[in-house]
Parts: C-alpha cells; sequence; structure tokens
C-alpha cells in the first residue's frame, strides 16, 4: 500500500510502499493496524479501513498494476477531511495447485463410530507446507453433535508448538507471540446444527505473518479466523476432529510463488518477444490427468495477426508440439481436430486483454484441450482441440508464445483416488443421488448413482438446456455468476 502523505516533491521526495495485511478476522496489521470492512454482499464494492492513521473509505476494483498485465485486487481510499489518500493491492502470485478428488468415501478422517479424539493426530490428514501457502478441504461433516466440538478441527505444527483450532472458534494452544481472532455468523443457542451434517468447504492460508482460516457450508462463509504473528517456517497442517468422522471429497494445496508470465513486454504497450524463444514452467504428468491454467492473453493492439497470442507446448519425450491459440498446431503427434465459436473477423480482438481458463485432460490415448475465453467486453467464447493417437506415457506441458504475454495465476494438476463404488453397510445421508446438487466458487458439483441429465433454468424460468453427468462425482465448469434452478434445487454460482 501507498499512502499519499504530503513530501516535498521539488527535492524528488516520494512516498514509499510499505506492507499491510488485511486479515480474515476484521483486523489490519503490518504498516497500519486497526480493522476494516467490506460487504460485498450488499452488492457494494466498498472497503472501510479504520487504522492509527485514520479512518479511509474506498473502493475496491481488480485492475492492472502496469496497465500492461498483472491482473490484482486494489483499493483507493480518502479520509474523511478528502485531504489524505490510501492506495493498495494485492500482492500477485501464481498458485501451483495439486488438487486430489477422493471418490466413494475414499477418505475417511476417523470412523464411523465417532471414536477419533482431539489429538490423535496420526488419524488426521496431514499436509506439509512452507512459505506462503493455500490449502483448500471439501468434506462431509458427520457428528451427533452431543457437544459443540464435536465436528472439524485443524491443527498447524512446527517443529515445536502447536495451533490447534476447534470449528467452535475455540483454540488448543497457540504460537508464542501470535494473537488469534474470530468473526462468525452463528447464534450460540443453535451452533450443533451449523456443521451437523454438513457440507464443509475449509481453506486455510498463510500470507507472510498471517494465517487466515475461512469455511463454508452450504456455499455460505459462516466462520473465519486470524493468527497474526504466526510463524513462517515450514508447517505441517493438520484435518481432523472429535467425536466425528469427515468424508473428504477433495484436497487441494497451493503453493503461492512469484508471478509466472510468459513473455516481455514494453513501456508502450508493444510485445516483442521472437516466436517460441521464451518458455514458461513445465508440469509433468502421468496417466490419465487433468490440468487447468488460469491466466489473462496479452498482444499487441495494432496487430493483426491471428497467431500473435498463446501457445501450448506439449511434450513427449524428445518431441515437442506447439498448439497455437488460432486453431493450428506445428509438430503434431497423433490427430487433432478443432471446433471453436468465434467469428475470424473479430478473434484478434477477443483475445487482447482475454481471460482464459484452459484444461487439458488426457482419457486412454486421447487428450482434450478446453479453453473457455472471456473477452474483455464479457463476452465468452469456446475453443476445443481434440487429440486422438496422443501418446500414453509419461508427458510434460507448458506455454511459450509470439509477439505476446501470458499472465498466469493458476496452474493445477488433479488426480482422482478411489472409485464411484461404496461397498459395505453405509448410512443414509452418505447414500449418493441425482439432487445431490451443489456449488463451490464457480464450479457445479452432481453427485449421483446412474449417469443420467437434468435440466438447468434461470430464476424467471428460461431454460439454458440439460447437463449430462455420469456415475459418481460430477464437476461442472462454464456456468457464469447467477442463481440457477438444477433438479428442482436453487443454486447459486459465484
Amino acid at each position: 500500500m501507498i499512502t499519499h502523505n504530503s513530501v516535498d516533491y521539488a527535492k524528488l521526495k516520494s512516498n514509499l510502499e510499505e506492507e499491510m495485511y488485511v486479515n480474515a478476522d476484521g483486523t489490519v496489521t503490518g504498516a497500519y493496524t486497526g480493522t476494516w470492512t467490506y460487504i460485498f454482499a450488499s452488492g457494494k464494492h466498498y472497503i472501510s479501513l479504520t487504522t492509527n492513521a485514520g479512518t479511509f473509505k474506498g473502493v475496491v476494483c481488480e485492475q492492472l498494476m502496469d496497465g500492461l498485465s498483472t491482473r490484482t485486487v486494489a483499493f483507493t481510499a480518502m479520509n474523511s477531511d478528502n485531504e489524505r489518500c490510501l492506495w493498495g493491492y494485492k500482492r500477485t502470485n501464481t498458485a501451483t495447485i495439486s488438487t486430489t478428488n477422493y471418490k466413494g468415501q475414499s477418505l475417511i478422517v476417523g470412523d464411523k463410530q465417532y471414536s477419533l479424539t482431539w489429538d490423535d493426530y496420526n488419524k488426521f490428514n496431514k499436509q506439509s507446507v512452507n512459505g506462503d501457502f493455500e490449502i483448500e478441504y471439501l468434506f462431509d461433516n458427520y457428528t451427533q453433535a452431543s457437544e459443540n466440538w464435536h465436528n472439524w478441527a485443524i491443527a498447524i505444527k512446527t517443529s515445536s508448538e502447536t495451533w490447534h483450532l476447534r470449528a467452535d472458534a475455540w483454540s488448543v494452544g497457540t504460537f508464542t507471540g501470535a494473537t488469534v481472532n474470530h468473526l462468525y455468523t452463528w447464534d450460540w443457542s443453535h451452533f450443533k446444527d451449523v456443521y451437523k451434517n454438513k457440507k464443509v468447504r475449509l481453506k486455510v492460508s498463510r500470507l507472510g505473518t498471517s494465517i487466515n482460516i475461512f469455511s463454508y457450508v452450504d456455499s455460505a462463509l459462516v466462520y473465519s479466523c486470524t493468527s497474526t504473528n504466526a510463524p513462517v517456517s515450514a508447517v505441517d497442517v493438520y484435518l481432523g476432529g472429535e467425536t466425528c468422522y469427515l468424508d473428504v471429497k477433495k484436497v487441494s494445496v497451493a503453493q503461492l510463488g512469484t508471478r509466472e508470465v510468459v513473455g516481455t513486454a514494453n513501456d508502450d504497450g508493444t510485445y516483442i518477444v521472437p516466436f517460441n524463444s521464451v518458455k514458461g514452467s513445465t508440469t509433468s504428468v502421468t496417466g490419465d490427468f487433468e490440468l487447468v491454467y488460469k491466466f489473462n492473453n496479452y498482444h499487441n493492439p495494432v496487430s493483426t495477426d491471428n497467431w500473435d497470442n498463446y501457445i501450448i507446448r506439449a511434450i513427449s519425450g524428445g518431441s515437442t508440439m506447439l498448439i497455437r491459440a488460432d486453431a493450428y498446431a506445428m509438430d503434431v503427434f497423433g490427430s487433432l481436430a478443432y471446433s471453436y465459436d468465434w467469428n475470424w473477423n473479430n478473434f484478434v480482438s477477443i483475445m487482447i486483454g482475454a481471460n482464459i481458463e484452459l484444461r487439458i485432460s488426457r482419457s486412454g490415448s486421447a487428450i482434450i484441450y478446453k479453453a473457455t475465453i472471456t473477452a474483455r467486453d464479457g463476452e465468452v467464447y469456446n475453443y476445443q482441440v481434440v487429440q486422438t493417437g496422443a501418446p500414453t506415457t509419461s508427458m510434460s506441458f507448458g506455454f511459450t508464445g509470439e509477439e505476446s504475454m501470458q499472465d498466469f495465476f493458476v496452474v493445477e494438476k488433479i488426480s482422482s483416488e478411489g472409485s464411484d463404488i461404496v461397498t459395505g453397510q453405509t448410512r443414509a445421508q452418505d447414500i449418493l443421488n441425482a439432487t445431490d446438487i451443489y456449488s463451490f466458487e464457480k464450479i457445479l458439483y452432481i453427485n449421483a448413482p446412474d449417469s443420467g441429465e437434468v435440466e438447468i433454468y434461470n430464476v424467471e424460468g428460461k431454460s439454458f438446456g440439460r447437463i449430462n453427468y455420469n456415475k459418481g462425482l460430477n464437476q461442472i465448469y462454464g456456468l457464469r455468476d447467477g442463481l440457477y434452478i438444477i433438479g428442482g434445487m436453487k443454486v447459486i454460482i459465484f
């Protein structure tokens, strides 16, 4: 953040950048201390910061940090006298994520006899992380709820200390010198129903010396917590609980590292990198896999060349295939078939500053490259390449380009464990049915005992068509933000 204090510009003085933490518990720490509020649910992009330097009211938005690339969340705020301005931007990074989806109760933390004890860490799920990180869990929280603490818990361990946080906003032990604060939405007289047999999404993140924890129940944020002045050393994060069991559906572990940019930009907004001369990092895969890339694509505003955009590098052994954004490929192995819904007359303008989500998945000897392209005007386009006769051996994927630049937010590798078939005796709430439909972030999930299809409507009753789903856990992408009626249930995508 930068505070616009009065300085002697004539002597070339300037205000310098400082670091400030905007924490999950509503506190502000770092260069300034105090509190903050932000109520997006009311439809306002407004933030208020009450600090030891005064109270600032401002607006939150997305910005390109240098006008060319590096998209991030930012705010600009003024004090009540309108004579002091505060600017801030979220520190940029690329999230390198490893995600595992667990099918058919293949990851149960605890047991169905509810005998899990609060400190039996050998039965918890353990993730070892360092630096800045974010871990996301998706699980069904099964409990008889005899006591408030008969729910999930998180333990974070250094080599010498443990912070054990319960779902009922209670810490058993903290880090030396750390301060823990909580925000929650529940009424304590009804707390036992908050998590009882509910679908929970839990996020644990560390940025600098702040560890933030968020828990969502059926997509709604119900609890957030921050440990300030926390350790920055390597830690082990444990997911467990007490007198409960967790049927875990997903674990994502993200390292938040230096923002990855492929290509270079001039100060005048042009991109001069020659074809295939700058190459990004690669991700290695084996067997059937799924990769997800989220990035912004930039090229010269005056360019009329379709090929001045991102290029996918598919590497097998000593061979590298290049798949361009404009439905063209070089050094092809196997066979490629293209489909797209853009008009070539406006393809160049679509790709200038476009936000792209690219999913690459392999099943046997077939690889599908599916891109959802959101242009700057908000219009969405679809591009797909199907590769048949593809290698079934180990491969690597990455990016290059030509007179362009790619700014990466997410690089995610997704795998699965277990099967969709659950054997043995199950509780009634464990049985999947076709109406088990819910969303987390921008993903629609459908759990089903058999394959089928379901119609999707907007709140005005207009049909968007039908979604085909397979037996087991399905993940549906590409729905825009909004409220939908799916299988007779209201589902919010945001």
